[in-house]
């Protein structure tokens, strides 16, 4: 039993230095760097934080360590689809194959942006997940909808 004990110690802990590069994609203000910034513990306003504001911020990928496990990196990539990253450009402008994993987020409804980064990854079996954004924007939307719908029933 000690043995065993000592195995699963051991693999438990060797995750924190085997490294791994995920890449953050999708569209323009999807909440890619907000994101970064949520699972590495930062606030925008911290130093080393993913820039974010209203304005495009990320014009090239950049890749940011988590603070506790330093092989854990997420990297920022351009929106897909802009004047700075046409599709035709995007995958060799980004070095977009170099990551492990791809984490495609998507805000309010699954783009032809969307599908066709879903699709490059597919091609050469990747392996992505698709995490759906500003949910909360549209659930307060849908509240005030309904709450205008009620009261003009009445």
């Amino acid at each position: 039993m000690v043995g065993l004990q000592k195995e699963l110690r051991e693999k438990s802990e060797n995750w924190e230095k085997v490294p791994i590069n995920i890449a953050v994609i999708g569209e323009l203000k999807t909440g890619k760097s907000s994101f970064i910034n949520a699972v590495l513990g930062l606030t925008a306003d911290d130093e080393g934080s993913a820039e974010v504001g209203v304005t495009h911020k990320t014009t090239e990928p950049k890749a940011y360590a988590h603070p506790r496990y330093p092989n854990f990196i997420l990297t920022d990539m351009p929106g897909v689809g802009t004047p700075f990253f046409k599709k035709g450009e995007y995958l060799e402008g980004t070095s977009f194959w170099k990551y492990d994993y791809y984490l495609l987020l998507s805000a309010k409804t699954f783009t032809e942006n969307d599908r066709w980064l879903v699709q490059q990854i597919q091609k050469r079996n990747g392996r992505f997940y698709i995490i759906r954004t500003h949910v909360e924007n549209d659930i307060r939307n849908d509240e005030i909808h309904i709450r205008r719908h009620i009261k003009l029933k009445q």
